[in-house]
């Protein structure tokens, strides 16, 4: 009893439980990126995911502040950013199902899918620019909105059927 007490006592015990729970929201977050970014900035996200090895070497050897900050240095690298962006993916994906559903209750209302948006009242104004409209013929519309980087998208269009897709890098 007393050698588990000594054990969760011990600084190395609430480093290794910090860096578990950084590495797993580290791998989170490149989870994220490939949503957010791309499959291409994911997979070096797991290359720098990796590198947690050097610090958990450094607790090996009993150099718990050098592990301390380099796990430190390596989540706050990789985490933040793509929270952030996981909150500006769901909003987008909110506003852009809005704008799929404006777009069917105009054909409703009119009988035909909008020329464009214009009239249309955003959710989050501030996203406006990330979500684009694009009518192609009579009978076609298409959604796209961009979340990191303009060279991934989600789309939905409606010749293609009722899912939205993804393309990446």
């Amino acid at each position: 009893m007393n050698m588990i007490y000594r054990i969760i006592a011990s600084s190395y015990f609430y480093i290794s439980l910090l860096a578990l729970i950084i590495i797993i929201l580290e791998i989170y977050s490149a989870e994220l990126a490939y949503e957010n970014i791309g499959a291409i900035y994911s997979e070096i996200m797991y290359g720098v995911i990796f590198l947690n090895i050097i610090p958990i070497l450094f607790l090996i050897f009993k150099k718990r502040l050098v592990a301390f900050l380099l796990i430190l240095s390596i989540g706050f690298y990789i985490i933040p950013n793509q929270l952030l962006l996981a909150k500006k993916l769901i909003l987008l994906k909110e506003e852009a199902a809005n704008i799929v559903n404006y777009a069917y209750m105009k054909r409703i209302e009119a009988g035909d899918f909008p020329e464009n948006i214009s009239d249309y009242k955003f959710t989050y104004p501030k996203l406006s620019e990330g979500v684009y409209y694009q009518k192609s013929d009579t009978n076609d519309f298409e959604v796209i909105y961009h979340v990191g980087t303009k060279n991934t998208m989600h789309f939905y269009r409606h010749s293609i059927g009722p899912n939205w897709y993804y393309n990446n890098d």
